[in-house]
């Protein structure tokens, strides 16, 4: 994969430039340490209580945040009793 994003037609038809794809990037490994299992699902009430709209979002593949803990997050904050605003939203799976 890596060989394929680094040809030269795919970085133009990207956009990008001269920049290399790198599976692992250092630099963002570095930058999203600060962010490394931190429980969100705690705030999430007061921020919905605020009215302010929330979106989970977890890409099918994804190895680190995987959709399915996310989801069984989703329902149990969609659970909680003191909020029927979210217990009236529906989960969209988008594609």
């Amino acid at each position: 994969m890596e060989d394929f994003l680094n040809e030269k037609t795919v970085r133009d038809a990207l956009g990008v430039g001269d920049l290399d794809f790198v599976s692992c990037s250092s630099t963002v490994y570095s930058a999203m340490m600060q962010d490394w299992m931190r429980n969100l699902e705690v705030g999430i009430p007061t921020l919905l209580e605020e009215g302010i709209k929330v979106l989970v979002y977890a890409g099918e593949e994804d190895l680190i945040c995987n959709w399915l803990g996310k989801h069984t997050t989703t329902q149990l904050i969609r659970n909680w009793n003191q909020n029927d605003i979210c217990q009236r939203r529906e989960i969209i799976t988008w594609s």
